[in-house]
């Protein structure tokens, strides 16, 4: 079994979900009270890619074969865009920390997507 892409993909699955609703919740998306259609796309195309995590996780977990590998690598490749992207957000404002922990969420997925491609069927 691919306990590590199957690991990440939960773990980041649901940390992706937890963090929006806790933002939501507090109301901590100044962008979302201006009215800013952009972050309203933002949000879905992280929470789809949250789903797809943990559909992609789960899938490899009880079903381990090539659609499963594509879709968790996939879903895998969308978070390491978001991980890429998103820091920039924290830098405008200052926050090496969680520029960092961007960072370290980056070559965690990229070695999650090597695990699924290089381990053998």
């Amino acid at each position: 079994m691919l306990w590590y892409p199957i690991v990440v993909s939960g773990l980041m699955g649901v940390a992706l979900i937890g963090l929006w609703l806790m933002l939501l919740v507090r109301q901590a998306v100044p962008e979302l009270t201006a009215g800013l259609p952009s972050i309203r796309f933002h949000i879905a195309a992280e929470l789809l890619t949250a789903v797809a995590l943990l559909a992609g996780g789960i899938w490899v977990a009880v079903a381990d074969g090539p659609t499963a590998r594509v879709l968790d690598a996939a879903s895998l490749g969308a978070i390491v865009y978001s991980t890429v992207n998103s820091p920039g957000y924290y830098a405008d404002r200052g926050n090496r920390t969680v520029v960092a922990m961007f960072g370290v969420l980056a070559i965690l997925a990229v070695t999650a997507i090597l695990v699924l491609v290089v381990a053998p069927d």
